[in-house]
């Protein structure tokens, strides 16, 4: 299932796929792991790149920190503060499909939706470096630490806390997902979600709350903006905390972007 992600075939129509996702892989031969998927035409038949983090097998039911960066030509991925994989790849831009949390890989609907909790999702619009990433998860686990603002001090474009409670809204209005991030976007919850429903990672306390996604339809969608898509080899970097437990052999996304349709 897809944390995170950015990814869709293009619009014209050419069946190309285009983007990038992070996704929790229970299908890895060597173990549940956490894998990046960067879609370019001529990467393989497919278009498409793998990479795992086949180092590191992800621990089932229990909080995992992962990050992603891309500079334009080097894709990384972190688990818990380290970095397991670091391997060149490249990503046609995806200028069309919505930027989705739990979700992801859009064509016609998802394909790639994630059973699991979702919390402390956020977007930067640069390369973190090794050192930033670790102190983040440092600053989760030392007792006394501040967390948020460790995140924050960073500048992300996009931050998701996933701590709004459920109030029962207009059955015509979807939750809203504050952005805590420098863009002016907050996102919505889709139905299958209950704002506030479970408890966050327990090294964030008592008081932090997780999107609950069903595997089903649901997910945090930040819908459109100009800001989601990169060009050329601008750099970015993605990160969430995600538990889950062994589900199928589907490969969930954590994060999506394609097309509703």
């Amino acid at each position: 299932g897809d944390l995170m992600g950015d990814a869709g075939a293009n619009g014209d129509g050419s069946g190309t796929w285009s983007g990038i996702r992070m996704s929790y892989n229970g299908a890895f031969s060597g173990g549940p792991t956490l894998t990046a998927y960067t879609y370019a035409p001529g990467s393989n038949a497919n278009g498409y790149k793998q990479v795992n983090a086949a180092a590191f097998s992800l621990s089932a039911g229990v909080w995992n920190y992962c990050v992603m960066t891309y500079d334009g030509n080097n894709l990384q991925l972190f688990v818990n503060g380290v970095l397991q994989t670091n391997v060149t790849a490249a990503m046609a831009t995806n200028y069309w499909s919505p930027l989705t949390f739990g979700t992801g890989r859009w064509d016609k609907g998802t394909t790639r939706g994630y059973t699991g909790l979702l919390d402390e999702a956020a977007i930067y619009t640069n390369v973190l470096s090794s050192d930033q990433i670790s102190n983040h998860y440092l600053a989760a686990i030392t007792s006394g630490s501040n967390y948020v603002q460790a995140i924050l001090s960073d500048n992300p474009l996009l931050y998701y806390r996933m701590d709004n409670v459920y109030t029962n809204p207009s059955p015509a209005t979807y939750p809203t997902a504050v952005n805590y991030g420098s863009a002016p976007v907050d996102a919505a919850y889709e139905p299958g979600i209950v704002p506030g429903g479970v408890i966050g990672p327990e090294v964030l306390g008592n008081s932090a709350m997780a999107a609950p996604i069903n595997g089903v339809y649901s997910c945090v969608d930040a819908g459109f903006d100009p800001a989601f898509n990169p060009t050329g080899n601008q750099p970015f970097t993605a990160m969430t905390w995600f538990r889950t437990y062994h589900a199928d052999d589907k490969i969930p996304p954590l994060l999506g972007q394609g097309k509703i349709g």
